[in-house]
């Protein structure tokens, strides 16, 4: 299995694989309006890099590079999930340390 599918597989759903730019990525649309796409997991390196897309007017609006491990990858695109969805807003947080 290659190593894409095996990301995608540790990710699970929502994310899927899309051709974009001729490559395989792993893509995920956000109902706010934005949209993920990591890159670098078709060749050799052991990093990709992160793309966050705002679909409408169509704009890049981060670049995160050197992610290192499937597990800091699934970390960070849960943190970018609560933050381009504005979680936070919606959660009563009731005591954090």
């Amino acid at each position: 299995m290659s190593r894409i599918n095996n990301v995608l597989s540790y990710l699970g759903a929502p994310y899927v694989i899309r051709t974009i730019d001729m490559e395989p990525v792993i893509y995920r649309s956000l109902s706010s309006g934005f949209e993920f796409e990591v890159s670098g997991l078709n060749g050799s390196g052991k990093s990709c890099s992160l793309y966050i897309w705002k679909t409408s007017p169509r704009e890049l609006v981060g670049i995160y590079h050197k992610i290192k491990s499937d597990e800091s990858l699934k970390d960070f695109l849960g943190y970018c999930a609560v933050k381009y969805q504005n979680l936070i807003s919606e959660i009563l947080v009731e005591r954090e340390d």
